[in-house]
Order: C-alpha cells, then structure tokens, then sequence
C-alpha cells in the first residue's frame, strides 16, 4: 500500500503528465534520495509505477554535485528520505533558482505505512505494457577521468533475472 500512496502522491505532485509521457514514448525521470532500506524501496518502486525511470543518489552527496545529477538526468523531482529532507529542500531551491522552476522535493516518508487499501480501491491497469527498452534505472560514473557519466540501465533491467 506504501508503493501506491507514495505513487499517487507522485501524481498529485507533478500532475498527470509523469504518467502520460512514458506512455507516449517520452522519457521521465526522477531522482530519489535515500539509503538502501524501506524508503529507498518504496520510492524505487512508486517511481517504475508510474512509467518513470529512477535516479538514485547517495545521501552524502553534496547540493552541488546532486544538482549536476538531476540537471545531466533531467529529472523532473527528487523522492527524499526523512533523514536527508533538508538537501532535498536545499536542492529543489538551487534547481528551482537555476534550472526548473517546476522541479519539486517530495518526502517519502508521510506516504510510508499508508492505510490499508480495499480490493475494490485499487484498479489494474489494462494499459498495454511499457517499452522493455525505455529507461529504468540511470546510474553515474565515478567520474575519475572527467565529470561523471549517466548509464541508462533499461527497464528489463529492472525485473529480468
């Protein structure tokens, strides 16, 4: 129930093209600060709920070297984990002011141990599937000889064993 909180709250947020564009073959991607954990999962998978691809951070990272990330990833929004909400207010304003006026810090947290749901509140989608091909999942370089690189892991990745 967590994921679908979180998912719809994600939608609330940005609005509903962060679901229509996946589906019309565009890409959205969106950051999430959080160490490996139940938030950290939770976000993960609220974000590839919605089409979109996933943007992980490390909770050390610093502004500065986060708003390079979101900026090369174009990240529309970064998920944050409660114990690392001040950088991601930090960075909404450094994006905001700099990049995306649009771009938005969301907390993981108040979706986390959401109310239980009944069967007939949650809908299956009958969509047609999303491209196996589309982006997942981008991880960045260590960046030693030159500024980190973006590698966009496909969505297969995601789910293929």
């Amino acid at each position: 129930m967590d994921v679908l909180a979180l998912r719809q709250r994600i939608l609330l947020t940005l609005g509903p093209f962060v679901q229509e564009q996946p589906k019309n073959g565009q890409d959205v991607y969106i950051a999430i600060l959080a160490p490996g954990g139940y938030e950290y999962a939770v976000a993960v998978l609220a974000v590839l709920a919605l089409g979109a691809a996933v943007v992980p951070l490390t909770v050390v990272v610093p502004v500065e070297e986060a708003a390079y990330f979101i900026r090369k990833s174009t990240s529309v929004a970064v998920l944050t984990c409660t114990g690392s909400l001040p950088l991601g207010n930090k960075l909404q304003k450094l994006i905001n002011e700099t990049t995306d006026p649009l771009f938005k810090c969301i907390p993981i947290e108040p979706d986390l141990f959401a109310p239980a749901m009944l069967p007939n509140q949650i809908l299956i989608s009958s969509d047609k599937y999303l491209d196996d091909n589309g982006p997942g999942v981008v991880i960045f370089t260590s960046g030693t000889t030159g500024p980190p690189k973006g590698s966009v892991m496909r969505r297969a990745y995601t789910f293929d064993g």
